[in-house]
């Protein structure tokens, strides 16, 4: 069994993933009875009737038709998430100005806090559109989207760097850990992921606002279209990365609760 492994007070050890024996097939059976994948599934669904609406002129009509059929669809799916954005908001009002996770680090707190709090209110904006049929809703819940994805990148950056170094430390002084380097590697990848998710999300975000600025497309409906897709197309690629990956990622910002000689493991 490879050893626990001491970094900057903190131990982390090879935590296998429990769902990494699974099936291709049992992966996205277990994805799809949680709402996430279905939205997202839902959402590419959309994107791809749309994309393909633009290169096929003889069928546009069925497949725009499709689109906003599909587009309605994952729309609703917001509506699920409403009690746990707002626990996570309520939570993160509550615990404003308490400093978590390791020393030196004490804006990913802020920054986590931000995030719920922007993605609380996206939600309710959206799902207040929805029932209302409300632009100016739909709008401020643009604004708030924007906010939630720059979040989102910069713990996944964070994440990343975090990974890196700890790796290069690991393999430096741990060469033999094999276990241990996988899965700090494995870590750094699926935080990559969400890099290239977040900033697709957020590039997608800026443009969506400057239409709502400019009152126009500042792009091709393509491009905005194939940067949206992205987004879509890496949050269910780092999910499943995560899912299938022969370790847990390291969360260096969540504590597990347990203990060893005095000291948090992770």
């Amino acid at each position: 069994m490879a050893a626990n492994v001491i970094i900057n007070n903190q131990v982390y050890g090879p935590i296998r993933n429990p769902h990494a024996e699974r099936t291709a097939m049992d992966h996205i059976i277990e994805g799809n009875r949680g709402s996430y994948i279905v939205y997202r599934t839902l959402q590419l669904m959309d994107r791809v009737c749309k994309a393909a609406a633009m290169v096929f002129e003889s069928i546009s009509d069925f497949l725009s038709g499709l689109a906003g059929k599909l587009s309605t669809a994952w729309a609703f799916l917001i509506l699920p998430r409403l009690p746990e954005v707002t626990k996570n908001a309520w939570e993160a009002i509550k615990t404003w100005g308490t400093v978590e996770g390791p020393e030196g680090y004490a804006l990913r707190g802020h920054v986590k806090r931000v995030h719920d709090i922007a993605d609380c209110s996206a939600s309710w904006c959206y799902a207040g559109s929805l029932v209302l049929g409300s632009t100016p809703l739909k709008n401020a819940g643009d604004v708030f989207d924007f906010g939630s994805h720059t979040t989102d990148l910069s713990m996944a950056a964070e994440d990343h760097s975090m990974a890196g170094k700890h790796l290069e430390h690991i393999q430096a002084n741990h060469a033999n850990n094999q276990a241990l380097i996988e899965r700090f590697a494995e870590t750094k990848k699926e935080a990559l992921l969400r890099m290239i998710k977040s900033i697709a999300s957020v590039v997608s975000g800026a443009l969506g606002l400057l239409v709502l600025a400019f009152g126009g497309p500042v792009l091709p409906a393509a491009a905005l279209l194939a940067i949206s897709t992205a987004a879509t197309v890496f949050a269910l690629i780092a999910h499943f990365y995560k899912e299938t990956a022969t370790y847990k990622p390291v969360k260096f910002f969540e504590w597990s609760g347990n203990m060893m000689d005095g000291v948090r493991v992770n």
